[in-house]
């Protein structure tokens, strides 16, 4: 049976901070004016006032007290120790036996790839580092979205062992909006593995630009494993496909007690720019023969048949890329994510999936909206769409410093399949059952790896 990934996760950078100890790890809620009333509940944290579905989802993800990660710092799993691949006697079934009781055992809702296998999964990130680093300049990583710290722990420390010199003038950043997985972060790399001046952590969000403070043009890398997941997206709605897209809001109905929600003509900025980037590559000419087709024939049945449509487009996602490509341009990007989720009931094309999990059962909610910070929010990634949005928010954010190659090309960009990824860069042979299954190969084929780096510069 195929095998199709529900979660791959790791839970949700910045001027060159002192080792360790920058950042701010006050929560917001401690911030507020003693006049004002602290909310007791989801809804009274977001109150009557309409929301775009991006800033819904950010509350139900990250309010610092009633958001899924920030009030549930342990919902990522932390491995005690590496698993012995080599212990488990069968395939692919043994293989997903002894996961089950893992998640039984420490009743957690997921472990990260990267924790289920360290140390290999954070070694293959670094062996990829190493091989294309430019050695005239001291190594720069960014981590966004750092979880429980294994990502930075695995790629320190084989860079240690294996590039001493490397390791001696390089620095890794790690960015997280979480307060309990930052302090776990800072704790683990800092006090327990004695990374101190290698090491530091933020607590912020990495879309707002103005935390990046000044430009710096130096090479770096920006690693997001499983992070474009959980970026909020707007919902867009049309009538038909004549029709033009509306924005959707959420808001809080006191009468009927619960948020519904509310179809605006498009007004946000960022919703505008994101619908025209991606709107060309949705409605415009693809170059490929069966999309035209498909393109076609839906056209045609739209006319026919009219219908409703909803498009979640990641608006997270490019605010993101555009902070970053300003405050970065020569960063190399290596993202990790899901490029399908099976069984998600939510409509619209890009809808996520919405999940709990609790004693080991999984409950999958049938509207974003029940989320209320009792679930996990995720989003499959559309590989295509977001080499299209690199591209663009390069040019937007360069003023003029960048030009393309002869292709048009601003940024040098691969896709590929996470086993590909792996079997290029991973040490596979330590990641096999007695049978001869490996799941750091053979399982999760609904997820990709995007690399992404500057071609020329103006």
């Amino acid at each position: 049976m195929l095998a199709l990934a529900r979660r791959w996760r790791s839970a949700k950078a910045p001027i060159w901070p002192a080792p360790c100890t920058r950042g701010n790890f006050s929560s917001a809620a401690s911030q507020v004016a003693e006049d004002v009333p602290v909310p007791q509940t989801f809804e009274e944290a977001i109150g009557d006032k309409p929301l775009l579905v991006r800033d819904y989802i950010r509350q139900a993800l990250y309010h610092p007290k009633f958001g899924y990660f920030s009030s549930r710092p342990d919902v990522v799993g932390s491995m005690r120790e590496p698993l012995d691949f080599s212990g488990i006697s069968g395939g692919r079934f043994a293989y997903r036996k002894h996961i089950a009781e893992l998640y039984k055992q420490n009743d957690m809702s997921w472990f990260t790839p990267v924790e289920l296998f360290q140390p290999w999964y954070g070694f293959a990130v670094a062996e990829y580092i190493l091989q294309t680093m430019n050695p005239q300049f001291p190594l720069k990583i960014y981590e966004i979205g750092g979880g429980t710290g294994t990502c930075a722990s695995n790629v320190l420390g084989y860079i240690r062992e294996r590039q001493g010199d490397v390791y001696k003038t390089m620095h890794y950043t790690s960015v997280d909006v979480s307060e309990g997985l930052a302090n776990k972060q800072r704790h683990r790399l800092c006090e327990e593995e004695e990374h101190g001046d290698k090491f530091s952590v933020e607590c912020r969000n990495a879309r707002d630009k103005s935390g990046w403070g000044e430009q710096d043009e130096s090479p770096c890398y920006v690693v997001m494993l499983e992070v474009l997941d959980n970026m909020p997206h707007d919902l867009l709605f049309r009538e038909s496909s004549k029709s033009p897209w509306m924005e959707t809001y959420v808001q809080y109905d006191s009468s009927e007690s619960r948020f519904v929600e509310h179809h605006r003509p498009v007004e946000d900025s960022l919703v505008s720019r994101c619908l025209e980037i991606l709107g060309k590559e949705r409605d415009g000419d693809s170059v490929d023969v069966v999309r035209k087709l498909t393109k076609s024939v839906k056209s045609i049945f739209s006319r026919v048949l009219p219908s409703p449509e909803k498009w979640w487009i990641p608006t997270g996602c490019m605010e993101l890329l555009e902070s970053l490509h300003y405050a970065r341009p020569n960063m190399v990007m290596v993202v990790s994510d899901f490029s399908f989720l099976p069984e998600v009931k939510i409509p619209g094309r890009g809808a996520p999936l919405v999940s709990s999990k609790k004693d080991g059962v999984t409950t999958d909610y049938s509207s974003y909206l029940d989320a209320k910070g009792e679930a996990d929010i995720f989003f499959p990634t559309d590989f295509d769409q977001l080499l299209i949005l690199d591209n663009e928010c390069a040019i937007s954010q360069s003023e003029g410093k960048i030009v393309p190659n002869k292709f048009g090309v601003y940024r040098g960009s691969a896709i590929m399949s996470s086993s590909n990824f792996m079997s290029r860069f991973a040490y596979v042979n330590q990641v096999k059952t007695k049978s001869g299954f490996n799941p750091l190969l053979d399982e999760y084929s609904n997820t990709k790896v995007y690399l992404s780096a500057p071609v020329l510069k103006g």
